[in-house]
């Protein structure tokens, strides 16, 4: 069954996307005051490049084999639990690898486990492991019911973010993108 989103959703959704290009912050830089450690972990240098060759679990990240992982606790202020692995996966005959690193914003990582969840985590792709960030996606869960109200979706080349998508859940089902290899 095919679900239709009534016209003054449509334009509320119009208008999110509207208010996030032109209204909200912009992502922090180097030097900037950041509102929380995951902001902190994440903010772009003055250069506007995200990397993450510069950190200090970079050098352990790149000795990875695929399907591999480790667990490491940020050392911003109040910092919490972030995940590292290395993935491989076939994209149209080609096999890929990246470092992908979860930053687990909402502290509900437990010992064991193995990847984030969809609720309030952020994941940052590294392709091909050259330590500049190729893709970031970050969930939010806004009203703390275990479902992501929204999604952004930022896409960088050579470390600078060009482009990015930004997602609001207005049926409050928990789904925007299906998202595959970030």
């Amino acid at each position: 069954m095919h679900k239709t989103i009534h016209p003054i959703w449509q334009l509320f959704a119009v208008v999110m996307i509207l208010v996030g290009f032109f209204v909200l912050p912009s992502p922090v830089r180097s030097g900037e005051k950041a509102g929380s450690w995951w902001e902190a972990e994440t903010a772009m240098g003055k250069d506007g490049l995200l990397e993450i060759g510069n950190k200090p679990w970079w050098q352990r990240a790149k000795k990875l084999k695929a399907g591999e992982h480790f667990v490491v606790k940020s050392a911003e202020p109040g910092g919490g639990s972030m995940l590292v692995r290395r993935e491989r996966w076939k994209s149209r005959g080609k096999t890929q690898e990246a470092i992908v690193w979860v930053i687990d914003d909402d502290g509900d990582f437990r010992p064991g486990d193995k990847d984030g969840d969809k609720d309030n985590d952020c994941y940052v792709a590294d392709y091909g492991g050259d330590g500049k960030v190729d893709r970031m996606v970050d969930y939010i869960d806004n009203d703390k019911d275990g479902k992501p109200d929204e999604m952004d979706i930022r896409y960088f080349v050579d470390g600078c973010m060009r482009r990015a998508w930004f997602g609001v859940d207005l049926d409050k089902d928990g789904h925007m993108w299906n998202i595959s290899q970030y």
